[in-house]
């Protein structure tokens, strides 16, 4: 089977971003405290930053264990008793971020988690869109110009040497 009507797989083109993105968010996660706890908590994701002691609070064999809702409670109170930053927009929240003391949390709504899936997802379809705009038969490998008609063997859009096109008899 000849190998020139295959169509070329793109799933590899996927591999250098998918390793950046792992890469971005190792480095990441090396700056932060030993214990990162995620929860999800009425509609959001709550992102916990213990260390030391506060560590204890988020081990369910603790007798210090604190649940979600807790957790959250706790944090603004000692947010409050000593002058942290707090703060929060558009359902984002953060309480004691940016402190030494490591029990702080970053509160992170679902509706902006999907929006920036949505967004992946219309860009990954606008770029298999033109993608096979371009792969169809007929049209310029380098721009997905229409060459019907066109006799020169040369892209009329963008100047790529093209297959003349067959006239019909």
């Amino acid at each position: 089977m000849s190998r020139m009507g295959r169509r070329p797989r793109r799933w590899p083109y996927l591999l250098p971003p998918l390793a950046l993105a792992l890469i971005l968010l190792l480095w990441a996660r090396s700056y932060l405290p030993d214990q990162t706890i995620v929860r999800f908590h009425r509609g959001r994701i709550a992102v916990f930053f213990a260390g030391g002691s506060a560590a204890q609070r988020f081990d369910p064999a603790s007798s210090s264990y604190f649940g979600t809702f807790d957790a959250i409670a706790y944090c603004r109170r000692v947010a409050q008793a000593n002058n942290y930053p707090t703060g929060g927009v558009g359902g984002f929240e953060w309480i004691g971020i940016g402190t030494s003391d490591y029990l702080c949390v970053l509160l992170i709504p679902f509706w902006a988690v999907a929006l920036a899936a949505l967004a992946a997802s219309i860009w990954a379809w606008l770029a298999y869109r033109r993608h096979r705009e371009r792969d169809r038969p007929g049209h310029c490998k380098a721009c997905g110009y229409d060459l019907k008609g066109n006799l020169s063997g040369v892209c009329p859009e963008c100047g790529a040497a093209a297959a003349a096109a067959k006239e019909a008899a």
